[in-house]
């Protein structure tokens, strides 16, 4: 569960690593679905900074590791990030717990 805001609520409290431990409410690993491939997700890593920039891995089954660069806003618990091709995930991050749901709908899992 997501704790509730405090006063000045900001990137700099919500900065830091976090790891990957669930898509979709299921643990790792998770195979997913991309046009005609299924993709095992073995692990994650997520890195928010306080400047509002981050940046993301992922090690999968078959491709191996991705990493991309990104940037996020926060309004109080409320962030969105976008990545470098312009992907889009938004959720709630409280500092401990990264909730971000992608485009398909799949929300992934964070902790610190």
């Amino acid at each position: 569960m997501l704790a509730g805001c405090g006063n000045g609520f900001g990137p700099a409290d919500v900065a830091g690593f976090y790891s990957l431990v669930a898509v979709d409410g299921n643990g790792l690993p998770f195979l997913i679905q991309i046009e005609a491939n299924t993709i095992p997700i073995l692990s994650g890593w997520m890195e928010l900074k306080a400047d509002g920039t981050c940046r993301s891995g992922l090690e999968t089954g078959i491709s191996g590791r991705l990493r991309t660069e990104c940037t996020y806003t926060l309004l109080k618990q409320d962030i969105t990030v976008t990545n470098e091709v312009g992907s889009v995930q938004e959720g709630q991050a409280d500092g401990v717990t990264l909730l971000l749901t992608d485009s398909n709908g799949l929300e992934w899992r964070w902790v610190n």
